[in-house]
């Protein structure tokens, strides 16, 4: 019997239970959805009609089920899956399978293999969602569209553990197989290179326009190299290489706003720093992961993976200590600690110093592939602690951070110029605003990014109230045909 008949209907006792362990009612529940979806780049509009449909025995389309399981799992405070609510069928994709949580690193090698191939099928079988699609309505909600392929954006993943116990729980080797590919450093050589590739084609023309491509070259190019023979050396730097790619991958995504995929990929890249014993790449992925975490709202959670970062090793280089101490100062300016977020902030700027006052020209590490750190990232996060904190100089800090940006960061510096012109906007400074919003537009072209997409978005929302102000209409016209088909 066809289960979707409404005449063959069961109502759906589980989903019942866990909504009263969550003490919500259903429209409580369905805010949260609305909320997560939103996150995830999926416009929302259930309602409480909505969820007496599903309590009644309605099963919800992709991808509801898997806002619906996040949403009531952040209320608890502990994972569920599709089941618990009484929502499995296996002839849909869930979220439920595969999805790494944050103690993955002890799974096997293979299984992170097959974890990168799962993703990369993620990106290339569709694009990304588009902007503001609408899924379901008021009382329906049955209508969706995949979230990245892989699910939603989940909190309990961001439970990672400590480098040391993550590479405790790698239990044996990267293994190899008879009859496998065999590594020279002709492949070691062409997987740095790839790197500083995708790494430079990312800063110019954002993430939404390399990552697919990344991501086909880590699993169906690299995935099969790090499984070959190869000599502890060889394999060590391969190791290194991958990691770099599969973080890349999740800041392209991140940049891209497919925030359940780039979630994926840090734990991958993760997964393959601990299988490399590599500190700082660990360190370098969990203050990637908390900027995401902060970005989205989550300050508790960039909190505790940017202090993390910072206690993964006490050998880290200068720059490096500044690029994650700046974060954390970030981090602590979010969640409302003003002597933590400034004490913080000076260390970022003390170990930048110090790195800058050895070197002449930019310091090592400045333009590494990964974890590239200077004085524009520095005067940038400046800007985020006193914009966070209510103090002045957030606009002036942001201004040298794009005076100072390196040329090739045309993305970086697009997306600030949006950021500058909201700030000044709020100041009210409206002619200044338009000029800097004018400066934005004109780094659009060629670029492809969520975040840029958004950037687009709240500039017309936030001059609505302005649309008849002389300055601000040249402004909404061209940016009208900047975006018509």
């Amino acid at each position: 019997m066809n289960s979707r008949n409404p005449r063959s209907r069961a109502p759906n006792l589980r989903l019942r239970r866990v909504l009263t362990e969550a003490r919500w009612t259903g429209q409580q529940l369905a805010n949260a959805i609305n909320e997560v979806g939103s996150e995830n780049g999926v416009a929302t509009h259930f309602d409480r009609t909505s969820v007496a449909h599903w309590l009644a025995g309605t099963r919800p389309r992709p991808p509801t089920p898997d806002l619906l399981v996040e949403a009531l799992a952040r209320r608890l405070g502990r994972p569920l899956t599709r089941a618990d609510c009484g929502l499995a069928d296996p002839a849909e994709p869930s979220a439920d399978r595969g999805h790494p949580s944050g103690g993955a690193v002890a799974h096997s090698f293979a299984d992170l293999l097959t974890e990168l191939r799962v993703l990369t099928t993620a990106q290339t079988a569709s694009g990304p969602t588009p902007p503001g699609r609408p899924v379901g309505g008021q009382g329906a909600g049955i209508d969706g569209v995949a979230v990245g392929g892989v699910g939603p954006y989940r909190l309990d993943a961001l439970a990672v553990p400590e480098f040391e116990q993550a590479v405790a729980s790698v239990l044996q080797p990267v293994p190899h197989g008879p009859g496998r590919i065999t590594v020279g450093s002709a492949d070691v050589y062409g997987a740095r290179e790839m790197a500083r590739v995708f790494a430079a084609a990312d800063d110019v023309f954002g993430g939404g326009v390399v990552r697919r491509t990344l991501a086909c070259y880590l699993s169906s190019c690299l995935a099969p190299r790090l499984h070959g023979v190869a000599s502890p050396g060889l394999r060590s730097s391969l190791l290194t290489a991958a990691t770099q790619l599969a973080y890349l991958c999740g800041f392209m995504c991140f940049d891209d706003q497919e925030h359940g995929l780039a979630e994926r990929y840090y734990l991958a890249a993760l997964r393959l720093a601990a299988y490399n014993a590599d500190p700082t790449a660990y360190a370098i992925t969990l203050r990637g992961m908390s900027v995401q975490a902060r970005s989205l709202g989550h300050h508790t959670q960039a909190l505790q993976l940017a202090e993390s970062a910072v206690a993964t090793t006490t050998k880290h280089s200068p720059v490096r200590r500044a690029f994650l101490y700046g974060q954390l100062a970030v981090a602590h300016a979010a969640h409302g600690d003003r002597t933590r977020a400034l004490t913080h902030l000076t260390a970022a700027e003390r170990h930048l110093d110090r790195a800058t006052s050895q070197h002449i020209g930019s310091p090592p590490g400045a333009d590494a592939i990964i974890g590239g750190y200077h004085p524009a990232a520095l005067f940038h996060q400046q800007a985020a602690v006193r914009a966070l904190l209510g103090d002045s100089g957030a606009i002036d800090a942001l201004r040298d951070s794009i005076r100072h940006r390196p040329p090739h960061e045309r993305r970086s510096r697009t997306v600030l110029l949006a950021r500058l012109a909201e700030l000044q906007l709020a100041h009210g400074h409206l002619e200044q605003a338009v000029a800097t919003w004018h400066q934005f537009l004109d780094g659009l072209p060629g670029l492809a990014c969520g975040r840029v997409s958004t950037a687009m978005a709240t500039m017309r929302s936030r001059l609505r109230p302005h649309a008849n102000a002389i300055a601000a209409r040249p402004l909404l016209r061209r940016a009208a045909a900047m975006t018509s088909p």
